[in-house]
């Protein structure tokens, strides 16, 4: 079986309890090589930021994978330290730093990374986070199996500290057989809260995600603030994605990390309504138009999620001014779209606002309410707004 044009029947031997691939064996096609290199089949674009232990351990999660042919490219965004592999710790040919002379800011640094990339297939993956072993293994062998997905997606798991250990979603010892689904099934598992993943994350060819822009700005600031849902969305308009129900990417949460400890609501409201803009947009695409309310109303949930956490990080203090603003913002957006919705779907966008707020006092109760009745008030959130994974980015 080949994988756009190259062999996937790859040989591997075992040492130890590691399954490598033997490099001799392989076969490769002549459009395998650009310029009389061999191009590689991953390409990692790494993000940093003046956290270079964390980083380092970063690295090593993707060095030891049982995959081996792959290329890392580190987009250093911390001026006063300039890295370089023997400040790191970690000297391999493959790995190439770029260190960038005036801060990009996290958005401009994920682009520059893809744009940098030679590999056959991209992917992002942040200095503070890591992989299973086998996360490149099990990408490869799910697109030797289907050769026409646009994207590969894992599930993931949650460490909570500043440690490699980690307390994934789901059991990582349950074998998981990888699932072929159309743009459409994936879009409404994702917004179900069936399939659980992160986009930038995802695993994507390299020339499909240029053409689509990359990672999106959403609003005026730095950060990709709510970028990798809008991959996500977009991914709804594909032929065919491949998913990986299995915790193969970890994600630290911890006190440094911008996306646990941020409470910059209005950054956020102003990327969440260009977001639900251009959401709106694919969803009115002829190939997933009949699942419009229900993934609206996936969207709207995305959205009261957030801000809800946001909301419970500044204490639960309301903004009913800003709140009410924003409300009417999503619907102006929305009736820009099409006046002619169904009325299912004018509910589903009034539930979900009516959802935001009267949930947003009881985000501010439980930042203050005793454990026991906290624990209570977070079940009769979940069940409300529909938050379907604790630990969400």
């Amino acid at each position: 079986m080949c994988v756009n044009g190259f062999d996937t029947k790859v040989r591997y031997k075992r040492e130890g309890t590691a399954l490598i691939r033997n490099r001799a064996t392989a076969q490769f096609s002549v459009r395998d090589f650009l310029g009389g290199v061999r191009v590689p089949t991953f390409s990692i674009g790494v993000t940093t930021y003046n956290r270079k232990e964390l980083l380092s351990e970063c690295l090593t999660s993707i060095i030891e994978q049982t995959f081996q042919d792959f290329e890392i490219i580190i987009g250093n965004d911390y001026q006063p330290e300039p890295l370089t592999l023997e400040s790191i710790g970690i000297v391999d040919p493959r790995i190439l730093i770029i260190n960038h002379s005036t801060n990009l800011g996290e958005l401009e640094n994920l682009n520059s990374l893809l744009n940098a990339a030679r590999g056959r297939y991209f992917t992002w993956q942040a200095d503070d986070d890591y992989y299973a072993p086998t996360f490149l293994e099990e990408v490869y062998n799910a697109l030797g199996k289907w050769p026409d997905a646009t994207c590969v997606y894992t599930s993931y798991g949650v460490a909570r500290s500043n440690n490699l250990s980690f307390r994934p979603i789901r059991d990582s010892a349950i074998a998981a057989t990888p699932r072929r689904l159309s743009g459409r099934c994936f879009l409404r598992g994702y917004l179900s809260g069936r399939i659980i993943t992160m986009g930038t994350t995802g695993v994507y060819e390299r020339t499909y995600l240029q053409t689509i822009g990359g990672a999106r700005k959403l609003a005026d600031t730095p950060i990709a603030v709510m970028s990798e849902y809008l991959l996500l969305v977009q991914s709804g308009l594909v032929k065919s994605v491949a998913y990986i129900e299995r915790p193969l990417v970890y994600y630290r949460a911890h006190e440094g990390s911008w996306s646990t400890s941020t409470t910059e609501v209005e950054r956020f409201r102003s990327a969440s309504l260009t977001f639900f803009r251009e959401s709106l947009k694919v969803l009115q695409e002829p190939c997933i138009r009949v699942d419009f309310a229900k993934n609206l109303s996936g969207i709207l949930r995305l959205i009261v999620q957030g801000l809800i956490k946001l909301g419970a990080r500044r204490g639960g203090r309301p903004q009913i001014i800003a709140d009410l603003t924003f409300a009417r913002g999503l619907r102006r957006a929305l009736l820009s779209v099409d006046r002619g919705l169904s009325r299912k779907a004018v509910i589903c966008f009034y539930l979900g606002v009516l959802r935001y707020f009267c949930l947003f006092p009881m985000a501010a109760f439980i930042s203050t309410a005793p454990s026991g009745l906290r624990q209570l008030a977070i079940r009769i959130r979940g069940r409300l707004v529909g938050e379907y994974v604790e630990g969400r980015k």
